[in-house]
This record gives C-alpha cells, sequence and structure tokens, in this order.
C-alpha cells in the first residue's frame, strides 16, 4: 500500500496521488451513499449555500445514523475530531474513534484520510471517494464514500458529514 500524500496545498492534492488506496469518483452509486448526498443537496440554500449542522441530527439523518461519521474542523481547519461514529462504521472498523482528533494519531495507517478531509474544506463542496479498507486490514473489502461539507452559524466549513457503504463482494 502506498504511504500518505501530503499536500502543501488543497490545489496541490490529488486523491489519486495516495495511491490504490482511495480514488475519487464522480457521482456515488449506492443506495446508502446517494441518500445521504440527497438529505445534503435537500438542505442546500436557493443561492446554493452549505446545509447547516443542525439540519444533520439523529433524527433528520434516520436510519443513516449507524453508516455516518461527522468531522468537526479544529481550529482553522487543519485538523479534525471525530464527533460521532456511526455504529456500522464502528464495527467495520474495529473501533469507536469518537472524540478522536485526526492529528493526534498521525501515525494511524488510515492518517492519510485528513488530506481529503482538508479537500473537502478547501472545495466546499461534496468529494466522493472508493476507498480500499486495507488500513484496516482488511484489502477485500472497498467501501464507497460521500464526504459532505456543512455550514457552522458563520456559513464557514464547520463539520464534513460522511458516509461510508461496503460495495457488493464483485465490485
Amino acid at each position: 500500500m502506498a504511504g500518505p500524500h501530503t499536500a502543501n496545498s488543497a490545489e496541490e492534492l490529488d486523491i489519486d496521488q495516495i495511491g490504490s488506496v482511495s480514488t475519487e469518483i464522480e457521482l456515488p452509486t449506492l443506495g446508502l451513499t446517494q441518500k445521504l448526498l440527497n438529505v445534503w443537496e435537500e438542505e442546500l440554500g436557493l443561492d446554493g449555500e452549505l446545509p447547516h449542522k443542525s439540519a444533520f441530527t439523529p433524527i433528520g439523518l434516520g436510519d443513516l445514523m449507524p453508516y455516518v461519521y461527522i468531522l468537526e474542523k479544529v481550529g482553522d481547519g487543519g485538523d479534525f475530531r471525530v464527533r460521532f461514529m456511526g455504529s456500522a462504521i464502528v464495527r467495520s472498523v474495529g473501533d469507536d474513534y469518537t472524540g478522536a482528533v485526526i492529528g493526534e494519531n498521525s501515525n494511524h495507517p488510515s492518517a492519510w484520510r485528513a488530506d481529503i478531509y482538508r479537500l473537502v474544506m478547501a472545495r466546499k463542496e461534496p468529494v466522493f471517494t472508493a476507498v480500499s479498507l486495507g488500513d484496516f486490514e482488511r484489502e477485500f473489502t472497498k467501501t464507497e464514500c460521500v464526504l459532505l461539507p456543512v455550514a457552522g452559524n458563520d456559513g464557514n466549513v464547520e463539520w464534513i458529514v460522511c458516509a461510508a457503504a461496503p460495495y457488493p463482494r464483485e465490485h
């Protein structure tokens, strides 16, 4: 597996440079990831302003909750805290990282994901990826992820609401 790629700026980050671990895809293809994208799109303001974080509650997310994880920016957005990690995600990765700060775990095999989170912050638009979970010792498992920027009270990106769904085995 290729090691992490650290970009000096968001413009330098090409997800595919991370190696075979993660590939940017045009749109989500799985029902679960499409459903979260639809929730996000329904909350977009008429002028294209980002949805507010208050729209992403357990009631608002409903049956998506087990597959969702929410990151909140720390400081200027260079680092992230896992605010929430759904039960299906916890089972999938084998640990609950709720409360963890990504930068405090820079030696974790998944530390490369912080570059993708920073990309979402910089673009201020959704990012969709296909990811191998080899970093969690399951190389055979691939997931599709949606990473959605969500605004705080000041209108700037404060959270990234994400969902991960496994591809069918034949994918």
